[in-house]
């Protein structure tokens, strides 16, 4: 085992490759596919506790809060219709105070100090409820009603939607006027806030789910942020196998291997070990992070059954087993460290990137996607979402067949690239000019 132990030092001398590849650029994507099942798994949670209050509705409304929209009303009439839409917006916006200049107006607005303007001419208030308890039919009552000045900053969106209820006031308003409800102005606006206080007014958007979109919602979270490996371990392995392998390959190592009493297949097979030692222990560490993100809200395998586990699991495998694979080409083919860096960055983005990870295959364009169906990233991706039944783009309809195809696609690289290193290293041996057995001779007949 002394070959084995030796491939282990040799990575562990190397050890920045994977503080860097594995550790950092790992850290950085487990971090935003993280994030991805935490908010996935509190919608989970708020279902599940909203769905034990209710037994009889398969549905749950989820809120997501909205940010709120910085307004500022400008009162020109001296009058409470301003107050009144102050006190109604401040359920759902932040009321700003401004200075009544144009100057300190126009600024606001430039400088995205506030999202919305609202300005109360001198005389609106009479304006509006003459028109508001004018008799009429709807349509023309509407098409006489005072406009108020409205500006809305445009950088935002926040804005826009407050700008919905800033309308929503003023025709309230009309309605309680028009309806007789009440018939003087004052007593108008004190109605409406206090309605809109009883409604509890929020910016938030309410939407309807029930558990098992929910447990898709996780399941496609979780297999994001396998999928997110795809551009760490390719790296990783890719540097450490070629360095490995280089070492091993390099004149003097290879001049005490042949010296060696031992058969040579044995001296691989543990080289080979300690490569895919290594391999697994960074599989491990990677799939048991994302494996405890998910823990809190998957208990009892409520969302993600533990078969769909298992599989994704088997897909990570299978796809660090192939990047070592083509570590192990790269490596005999004696390609520098530098070039193996180099190689090893470009085609690892290259794969997240045409995989489906990184954006919505969709939405790629179409030479994208026909490259992406030639790289092992994009069947990876697929794989996945087989074994976690999201479906998606790339698995209109998941199953398991359809995984067992995508994972064999996989494995099939892995198989090229092995074969290629292989037939790379008998050439090498076959033909010393290629590489380094000319000189070994030379050195050995003047020892």
């Amino acid at each position: 085992m002394q070959t084995f132990k030796s491939a282990l030092r040799i990575l562990w001398a190397h050890k920045v490759y994977m503080l860097v590849y594995l550790i950092g650029f790992g850290a950085l994507m487990l971090s935003l596919g993280i994030s991805s099942i935490v908010a996935a798994g509190n919608d989970t949670g708020a279902i599940s506790a909203n769905a034990s209050d209710s037994a009889t509705s398969d549905q749950t409304e989820v809120a997501s809060k909205l940010p709120k929209a910085k307004i500022a009303v400008i009162d020109r009439d001296s009058g409470n219709l301003a107050e009144g839409l102050r006190d109604y917006l401040s359920h759902s916006a932040t009321i700003v105070k401004l200075d009544d200049t144009p100057q300190r107006l126009q600024d606001a607005i430039a400088r995205n100090d506030v999202d919305l303007i609202v300005v109360i001419s001198k005389g609106y208030s009479q304006r509006f409820e003459t028109a508001a308890t004018s008799t009429g039919d709807d349509a023309s009552a509407s098409r006489s009603m005072p406009v108020a000045d409205i500006t809305v900053s445009y950088v935002s969106s926040q804005g826009s939607l407050a700008k919905i209820d800033v309308d929503g006031y003023f025709s309230q308003l009309r309605s309680v006027l028009a309806s007789g409800l009440r018939t003087k102005l004052s007593d108008a606006v004190t109605y409406t806030v206090h309605q809109a206080g009883k409604q509890g007014l929020s910016p938030s958007v309410h939407v309807l789910k029930n558990a098992q979109e929910a447990g898709k919602s996780l399941a496609s979270s979780f297999g994001t942020t396998i999928k997110l490996s795809i551009y760490p371990i390719f790296m990783a392995m890719t540097v450490c196998v070629s360095l490995l392998i280089g070492v091993f390959n390099a004149p003097e190592t290879s001049r005490r291997l042949f010296a060696s009493s031992a058969r040579s297949y044995v001296l691989n097979a543990q080289e080979l070990m300690g490569a895919v030692s290594v391999g697994l222990i960074c599989w491990v560490l990677y799939y048991s992070a994302a494996l405890l993100a998910l823990a809190p809200f998957n208990r009892g395998f409520s969302a993600i059954s533990l078969a769909s586990l298992v599989l994704v699991a088997l897909s990570q495998l299978v796809y660090t087993l192939i990047s070592m694979a083509f570590g192990f080409m790269i490596g005999q083919l004696k390609a520098s460290t530098t070039i193996a860096n180099a190689v090893a960055t470009s085609l690892g983005l290259m794969l997240m990137f045409t995989s489906g990870t990184a954006f919505d295959p969709s939405v790629m364009p179409a030479p994208m996607v026909s490259l992406g169906k030639l790289l092992p990233g994009w069947w990876m991706s697929v794989s996945i979402d087989d074994a976690l039944g999201t479906t998606s783009f790339q698995t209109p309809d998941p199953s398991l067949l359809g995984w067992l195809q995508s994972l064999g696609l996989v494995a099939l690289f892995g198989l090229a690239f092995i074969s290629i290193g292989l037939a790379a290293g008998k050439y090498r041996h076959a033909h010393p000019e290629f590489g380094m057995s000319n000189r070994i001779t030379q050195l050995t007949e003047l020892g």
